[in-house]
């Protein structure tokens, strides 16, 4: 039965984020409800990850009172939003190479409705229809994403920009270091493999011993080693962002990703770094939507895509 793209807002729609470190999970009814995560454990395999979303989504699904609106999933990963497949996936989500998301999802139960629409969207392309949202001023916009890894996506005059393949923006693999460190892609150098979570741990390293977890290093703020470690995290990733700069002369760039929200113990650093590399202003901003900028990024997508608001 055809039904009013308003009446569709009054529906709940649930929202999807698969990242290398987290699973997460809400409902927008129209607004966003409580949100629910778990760990991926990505070196299991998809089949596993895909197990454990559809065990963490499964009681949000049945605690509903009305049949979904759909259901919209920002994934990591280079994403063919049109298919709903997975194009390519580095080692941080190992298996999710060619899986068609959209499939899979299709083969649950969603609350008794058959043929519920289902978008699959990059989930950087995701947190920057978001913070598009949040600024709307910004026609040009950049969103670099530091968390398990480094993902970017690309607005230029308003419009997304996913390139032929669906790689544009792929900012974390841009050569940081010729020769330097070897990444999951098969490059060496690429500058997630020194501004993402676990970068910044390899990094930390050349001046201390391992880190079993990445909170050691910001309760040891104050130490030398710890101040080195973030003096050159915010030497790397200042001249990226100078980069970003000269090629694309964006009206803002977003930190999002987890990594993102520590930014207290590095973001003077990261001026300082940035006077020193550009003689251009880099304009800077931190997401709004915070770790949620996916979320709230996929249910705008999929308003637009299958409501065309």
């Amino acid at each position: 039965m055809e039904t009013n793209p308003q009446d569709e807002l009054s529906q709940p729609l649930l929202a999807i984020d698969i990242g290398g470190t987290w699973l997460r999970a809400a409902v927008f009814s129209p607004s966003m409800g409580p949100r629910k995560q778990t760990c991926t454990l990505a070196e299991q395999g998809a089949d596993s990850v895909l197990k454990r979303l559809r065990k963490l989504v499964a009681p949000m699904i049945e605690a509903l009172d009305a049949p979904l609106a759909g259901i919209a999933i920002a994934s990591a990963g280079q994403v063919d939003p049109d298919a709903g497949i997975v194009v390519d996936a580095t080692a941080n989500l190992p298996g999710f190479r060619g899986l068609d998301l959209r499939e899979h999802v299709e083969h649950w139960d969603l609350n008794g409705e058959a043929g519920t629409p289902i978008l699959v969207e990059n989930d950087v392309n995701a947190a920057l229809a978001a913070e598009a949202l949040a600024k709307p001023d910004a026609a040009n916009m950049v969103v670099m994403a530091l968390g398990t890894g480094v993902g970017g996506a690309l607005m230029v005059d308003r419009q997304l920009v996913r390139g032929r393949h669906f790689f544009a923006g792929e900012l974390g693999h841009m050569i940081l270091y010729p020769r330097g460190r070897s990444c999951n892609c098969g490059q060496e150098g690429c500058l997630e493999q020194y501004v993402s979570g676990p970068g910044l741990l390899q990094t930390s390293l050349q001046y201390h011993g391992p880190l079993e977890m990445p909170d050691a290093l910001w309760q040891a703020v104050g130490e030398p080693w710890a101040e080195a470690t973030l003096d050159h995290f915010a030497a790397d990733l200042s001249l990226a962002l100078t980069s970003v700069v000269n090629l694309l002369d964006p009206d803002l760039i977003v930190l999002a990703g987890g990594l993102s929200t520590t930014h207290r113990w590095w973001h003077h650093r990261l001026l300082k770094s940035l006077a020193a590399t550009s003689r251009k202003p880099i304009p800077l901003a931190y997401a709004h939507f915070g770790e949620d900028s996916a979320l709230v990024g996929a249910v705008v997508l999929h308003r637009q895509r299958y409501l065309n608001i």
